[in-house]
């Protein structure tokens, strides 16, 4: 038994087309979430790895950048607006 080719929304409407349409959508979904889970998770690996090659010395080292992190007031003058 063949089964005709079909265009998508030609107007049939049986149960078993709407479920097949889901069914793909849901599974292409799936697929995109897991790679891009799958990346951000093989990322995080690829750090991990690269950080247990590093020396000790260099996770104990100072900071070079002392100020990156901080921030800065600027105070605002109401006189000179």
């Amino acid at each position: 038994m063949s089964v005709p080719e079909r265009e998508q929304f030609d107007g049939d409407f049986s149960r078993e087309r709407l479920y097949a349409d889901l069914g793909g959508r849901l599974a292409v979904g799936l697929g995109v979430g897991i790679v891009v889970f799958g990346g951000l998770i093989g990322f995080a690996v690829v750090l991990l790895v690269i950080s247990s090659l590093l020396p000790p010395e260099s996770k104990e080292a100072v900071d070079p950048t002392p100020d990156s992190f901080s921030s800065y007031i600027v105070e605002f003058d109401k006189d000179a607006a």
